[in-house]
């Protein structure tokens, strides 16, 4: 709070209160913790976008068993 305080030049009461405001009409969501790949001992990150032409549950689960039997 003294951080957002200090930015938007306000005290901690006020701030404190604005801020549950916002988190109650929706505007700001609850906390996040955004974990750094490479302190985590990863090298790479990679995003994969993946296509399935027929979505029947056997394909699907086809797909979810060739997944997991990738290591990564």
């Amino acid at each position: 709070m003294r951080e957002l305080g200090d930015a938007t030049g306000m005290s901690h009461s006020p701030c404190w209160r604005r801020l549950q405001r916002l988190k109650e009409l929706g505007v700001v969501g609850d906390k996040s913790f955004h974990i750094d790949p490479e302190a985590a001992g990863y090298e790479i990150r990679v995003l994969c976008f993946v296509r399935i032409a027929e979505h029947k549950r056997d394909r699907l689960q086809a797909f979810e068993t060739a997944v997991q039997n990738v290591p990564e």
